[in-house]
């Protein structure tokens, strides 16, 4: 049924979810048939359209019956009317018609109509036996399970494979027969004592290990046969090369290796060596294609990992890295790895979509984790219309300095690990390896002393290039970077006024507090009694006289909350809240107290709020109109100079102009006022006021 038809029908009790009404059940004995258990498929997208919707019957509900485990598909649909006795004009889904449309044109007999014909093929399966020869027997719990495998095709077992086949088309999305036709094919099937196929989907299988026992079995049969010489390979093609399989392969594989004497817990502990990977090769046939590359990850992997183990060694990594450390080149010269071509490595990792896959792996590693974060209980609409009633109704509290739990999403090591690889192919004067520690986890970073270079191949293949932003001034070492990525000529600049007009934007510098003592705002005055108690009342005076919201900026979290304590020790906080109702942004999420302060700002006498330059308030939010009607930049956001990235990019700097450390450590502070204080003007209408508070400005007042 069209989908428009379905959103304008008046009756939308007509409109099912395939997956909520759709059951599966797997009969053995007819008289049984009521009590087997029966559960929802997770597709129905090839059945019944993209929508995974059925129309036309109102209390539908559809199961499907398998007999085990010769396969026969027995249908019945129950409901209470259908559309057509609301609306005459209108009919419901064929849905017969369309499970059938799924079965093979040579096998409609598959599908019976009748319970008595679905009995019949129950009452015949009694003489079953399973196609092709045992191969395997184990035991799990308290069932006994045999493995026949089937090299050689015939009429009767390709009838049978389809009518198993048709099960992939409710769990595996768009899953297709397999074409039998080729010999080369092998297909095994796992039964439970000889009577009973055992059957993947159905939930009483499941979760008993059963799947590495089959992968396992059907391992060792392969390593007799010579024809195949890689099992890591699509010489093993799976209907669902999903994470499920993945984790499960590389379940199987682990075992599998550590029962070879040369991953004993002794050489485990000296690392990955040519023993372990000569027998995964000959012994399991793993990664025999590509074998050079794939040691090649492995080699860098371990490397880098463990050859910091040792104290000892250890120090004196660190000990390089708070020096800086010399180009990319003689990073891999001390990592070891100078012979390794890493623009192969690269390839081989891109091609094979090699972090895709270990992803999977490690999600599967991590699934307690996941799982936990899944757990959360998803809110009605109802319920988070009552949520956000309560938030407004809660009183506003300043936030405490300590750290916010915050739900990060799972990283994925082996997308870090190739792009740091990456890195490693830049030119030496472009860039520099920098070694940091923290807790007792080394880390390696690259930054890129020189994006002129790669920003060059784009400029060079389009026919022009544009730049545009709202924060761009300081220009000077953009022009630069072009410049020196060999863009010399024809690089042209153009800036307009506001979109307002003059007399909606008040900006003002001040260089004094209102008891004449000069704002000075640096590292050694931050803890200044004196000019912190001027600068509070100062504060107290300006926010007094904006109406709504006003906001903030702070150069660090350490200072704003140095600050906050300051003004509390002095009384002066109880004073700011009188004006205004304060909100502080936290060093974790701050989702919440957004929300708060936004619903602050529009009533009353307004609301103040904290935040850092740099921080998630800083940027991408818009402080519009009632939001934001003043921004007040406190102090200089000039970075830490001790810092090794930015001696190394100042050093840098200082080789490519005259002063250019200097003038960049400059751009960066002048960035990030721009960019913060850019939050408050949003659209033509708006209006607002800029106080700039530290006597620094007054010199740099044309650089914003």
């Amino acid at each position: 049924m069209d989908q428009d038809k379905l959103v304008t029908a008046k009756d939308q009790q007509f409109v099912a979810e395939g997956i909520d009404v759709i059951t599966l059940r797997f009969v053995t004995i007819f008289d049984n048939m009521d009590s087997c258990e029966r559960f929802h498929p997770e597709f129905v997208h090839q059945h019944f359209g993209e929508k995974e919707t059925i129309f036309g019957y109102e209390n539908l509900d559809i199961c499907i019956s398998y007999s085990d485990p010769s396969m026969y598909i027995y249908p019945e649909v129950r409901y209470t009317r259908d559309i057509s006795t609301v609306e005459t004009d209108m009919k419901g889904d064929d849905i017969i018609a369309k499970l059938k449309d799924q079965l093979p044109m040579d096998q409609m007999g598959t599908m019976v109509d009748s319970k008595e014909a679905f009995e019949f093929h129950l009452t015949k399966q009694s003489n079953f036996k399973p196609f092709g020869d045992l191969i395997a027997k184990f035991n799990s719990g308290d069932k006994t399970f045999e493995l026949f495998k089937i090299a050689e095709s015939s009429p009767e077992f390709d009838k049978y494979l389809a009518r198993v086949q048709t099960l992939a088309l409710w769990f595996i999305d768009a899953a297709q027969y397999t074409d039998n036709s080729d010999p080369r094919w092998m297909h095994y099937f796992l039964y439970v004592l000889y009577q009973k196929l055992l059957i993947f989907y159905d939930k009483n299988c499941r979760k008993e290990g059963n799947g590495a026992k089959l992968l396992q079995c059907i391992y060792r049969d392969l390593y007799s046969i010579s024809a195949v010489f890689d099992i890591t390979v699509p010489t093993i093609l799976v209907e669902d090369p999903a994470d499920n399989f993945i984790y499960l392969r590389d379940y199987v594989d682990c075992v599998n290796c550590a029962s070879l004497p040369e991953f004993s817990t002794e050489n485990l502990k000296k690392g990955f060596s040519e023993e372990m990977r000569s027998a995964a090769l000959h012994k399991l046939k793993i990664n025999k294609v590509n074998e050079i590359d794939v040691c090649l990850v492995v080699f860098v992997y371990e490397y880098i990992v463990l050859s910091n183990v040792r104290n000892q060694h250890e120090g004196s990594v660190l000990k390089s890295g708070k020096q800086r450390m010399a180009c990319p080149y003689f990073a891999t010269r001390k990592l070891g790895i100078t012979d390794i071509n890493l623009f192969k490595l690269v390839n081989y990792m891109e091609s094979t979509d090699l972090c895709k896959k270990f992803h999977g792996f490690y999600l599967k590693s991590q699934h307690n984790e996941v799982k936990l974060q899944l757990s959360t209980p998803k809110l009605s609409g109802i319920a988070k219309l009552m949520a956000s009633r309560n938030l407004m109704e809660q009183p506003a509290v300043v936030s405490e300095n300590s750290p916010v739990t915050v739900d990060k999403p799972i990283p994925s090591p082996l997308f870090s690990i190739k792009t740091f690889i990456e890195s490693l192919n830049n030119r030496c004067d472009d860039g520099r390896i920098i070694i940091g520690k923290q807790k007792d986890v080394l880390k390696y970073r690259f930054i890129l002393l020189n994006p002129g270079a790669h920003l060059s191949d784009v400029i060079r293949e389009a026919r022009a290039t544009i730049l545009i932003g709202g924060t761009m001034e300081p220009a000077g070492l953009l022009v630069d970077c072009i410049s020196r990525g060999g863009i010399t000529n024809d690089l042209r600049r153009f800036s307009c006024s506001h979109v307002i007009d003059d007399e909606q934007l008040m900006a003002i510098s001040i260089g004094k507090t209102i008891d004449e003592k000069f704002l000075t705002l640096t590292y050694e005055t931050r803890e200044n009694n004196v000019i912190i108690r001027s600068l509070s009342a100062t504060l107290v005076e300006l926010v007094s006289t904006v109406p709504n919201g006003c906001v903030t900026f702070f150069p660090s979290y350490d200072y704003m909350y140095s600050f906050i304590d300051k003004m509390k020790e002095f009384g002066l906080l109880a004073k700011l809240q009188q004006k205004k109702i304060l909100y502080v942004e936290p060093r974790g999420t701050s989702s919440e107290i957004w929300k708060k302060f936004a619903n602050s700002a529009r009533i009353g006498s307004g609301a103040l709020l904290c935040a850092v330059v740099g921080g998630k308030l800083s940027e991408g939010i818009n402080f519009s109109d009632e939001l934001g009607r003043a921004v007040i930049m406190i102090g200089l956001p000039y970075p830490n100079r001790n810092s090794t990235e930015l001696k190394e990019k100042m050093a840098y700097m200082d080789t490519q102009m005259v002063g250019g450390g200097k003038q960049l450590y400059h751009s960066m502070c002048m960035h990030s006022v721009n960019q913060a204080i850019g939050r408050a003007i949003r659209h033509r209408k708006d209006f607002a006021a800029v106080f700039l508070l530290d006597s620094r400005l007054y010199f740099s007042y044309n650089n914003i």
